[in-house]
This record gives structure tokens, C-alpha cells and sequence, in this order.
């Protein structure tokens, strides 16, 4: 059960898109990196902690992910669904938002601003998801 997990893990760092910054994301990206930096920081190899910190995260959230698919995929599959049905309101708001700024004439906007990083963060997240249940399956 937990090579399975283990091997969730790895395969779904593996299919999720890649970031410039080094950050629990960038490690969720690059699945060999965060393997070969969590060995070092776990062997006392000079790693700064901040960076160690942001390893085991990143470990620690996909291993989470893992383990609520393998323990309960029908829960898993409904989390997705739930946060797809939150990521269709958002943008449905930001699209409002800006057709009322059309009207108004006005350039720009903080909330729509906020409302788009929310919704990358929500794809992000529906997409990391999607993978680990995409290798769940294919196992």
C-alpha cells in the first residue's frame, strides 16, 4: 500500500505542468528534484532549511492527495467535481466583473485581479488531482 502511494506520488509530480519558482509548486513539478533534495535534506547535506521546509510540503501534499484517492476514490472523484464547480463560478464572476468595467470604461480592476489568481490556483490544483487519479488508475 505505500509503494503504491509512493508510486502515486512520484508518477503525479511527473504529469503536472512546470514552474520557475522554487516553491511547494515548483517541487510538486519536478518529482526527481524533490526526491534527490529530500535526500539530502534528510542525510544533514548542507540544504538551506527554508528550502527543506518547502520539500517536505510538497511531499507531504501529494502524498495526502495520494492517500485520500487510494482510501476513498469516490470521495476523491467528488472533491475534483467540487472544485471544478467552484472554478466555473469564479470565472463566470470574473467575466461579469469585467463586462461591468467595459461599460464603465474603467482599465483595470484589484478584485478581477484577485478572482484570476484564485482561479489559476484552482486549476493548478484540479490538475495536480486529475493526475494522481490518472495513475491511480493506471496501476
Amino acid at each position: 500500500m505505500k509503494m503504491k502511494i509512493g508510486l502515486l506520488v512520484f508518477f503525479a509530480c511527473a504529469l503536472v505542468g512546470c514552474s520557475q519558482q522554487h516553491d511547494a509548486q515548483y517541487f510538486l513539478t519536478h518529482p526527481l528534484t524533490l526526491r534527490d533534495l529530500l535526500i539530502q535534506c534528510h542525510t544533514g547535506t548542507n540544504v538551506s532549511p527554508a528550502v527543506c521546509k518547502s520539500a517536505d510540503q510538497a511531499y507531504e501534499e501529494l502524498s495526502n492527495l495520494a492517500q485520500l484517492m487510494v482510501a476513498n476514490p469516490e470521495k476523491f472523484g467528488q472533491k475534483i467535481i467540487a472544485l471544478e464547480t467552484q472554478l466555473a463560478a469564479l470565472n463566470k464572476k470574473i467575466q461579469i466583473l469585467k463586462l461591468q468595467l467595459q461599460k464603465n470604461h474603467q482599465p483595470s480592476n484589484k478584485q478581477i485581479e484577485r478572482l484570476q489568481k484564485q482561479s489559476q490556483q484552482l486549476k493548478k490544483r484540479i490538475a495536480l488531482m486529475l493526475s494522481v487519479a490518472a495513475e491511480a488508475e493506471g496501476m
